[in-house]
C-alpha cells in the first residue's frame, strides 16, 4: 500500500511538473507579447514541406497541441509537425535560461523522457507527459493580421490577405466562430488605437 502511495505521489508530481513545463512554454513564446516572435521565426525557419507558409504556421499555432520537445537545433512545438522549430540561435536571453529551468525542474521531478535519434543526424528529448494545446486562437489570428498590417503598404491588402487565410482555416481546420469574433475585436481594438495615436501625431 505504501508503495502504491509514493509511486501515485511521484506521478502527481510529475504531472504537476509537466503542467508548470507547459504554461513556461506558453509564458516563453506563445502569449500574445511574444507570439509575433513566435510567429516570424517559425515562418522564417520553415522548410519547404507546404508550399502555403503562413497558412501552415497559422494552421499550427491555432489548432496543434504543444508538447516539451528540444533537439539539438531547438524547441518543436507541434509533434505532428516536427519541422517546425524554433531555433535556439533566434531565441532571447530569457527564452534560453527559461527552456534551462524547465529541463532542470523536469528532472529533478523524475518526470519520464524518451531520447532519440533524429533523421538526417542528432538527438532529441520528448518529455512523454500528454502534450496539452495552450495557444489561444484569438490571440494568433490578432498576431497574423498584426503582422501582414506591417508588411503590406496598403491595410486593404492586409486586410484581404488576412481574410482569405482565415477562410481557409475556417474551411479545413476545426476554427471556432467565438475565436474569430475575440480575434475581429482585438483587430478593431488595435486600429482604433492605431487611429488615435496617428490623429494625435498630426496635431
Amino acid at each position: 500500500m505504501a508503495a502504491t502511495e509514493l509511486s501515485d505521489a511521484l506521478s502527481s508530481l510529475s504531472n504537476a511538473a509537466s503542467n508548470d513545463a507547459l504554461l513556461e512554454l506558453k509564458n516563453l513564446f506563445f502569449v500574445r507579447d511574444k507570439l509575433h516572435e513566435t510567429f516570424k521565426i517559425l515562418c522564417m525557419c520553415k522548410t519547404s514541406y507546404e508550399n502555403d507558409t503562413l497558412t501552415a504556421v497559422v494552421t499550427q499555432l491555432c489548432t496543434s497541441d504543444v508538447q516539451i520537445k528540444f533537439t539539438e537545433q531547438g524547441f518543436v512545438p507541434f509533434h505532428k509537425f516536427p519541422l517546425l522549430v524554433i531555433p535556439y540561435i533566434y531565441m532571447t536571453k530569457q527564452q534560453l535560461q527559461g527552456i534551462k529551468n524547465i529541463i532542470t525542474n523536469l528532472t529533478k521531478n523524475q518526470v519520464t523522457f524518451r531520447a532519440s535519434s533524429m533523421m538526417g543526424g542528432g538527438a532529441s528529448i520528448t518529455c512523454l507527459h500528454q502534450p496539452a494545446l495552450i495557444i489561444d486562437p484569438a490571440d494568433v489570428l490578432f498576431t497574423l493580421y498584426y503582422l501582414l498590417q506591417q508588411h503590406c503598404k496598403q491595410n486593404k491588402g492586409s486586410s484581404l490577405i488576412y481574410n482569405t487565410i482565415v477562410q481557409r482555416l475556417s474551411c479545413n481546420v476545426d476554427l471556432s466562430r467565438a475565436h474569430i469574433a475575440q480575434a475581429r475585436e482585438k483587430i478593431k481594438a488595435h486600429c482604433e488605437k492605431s487611429s488615435v495615436l496617428i490623429a494625435a501625431e498630426h496635431e
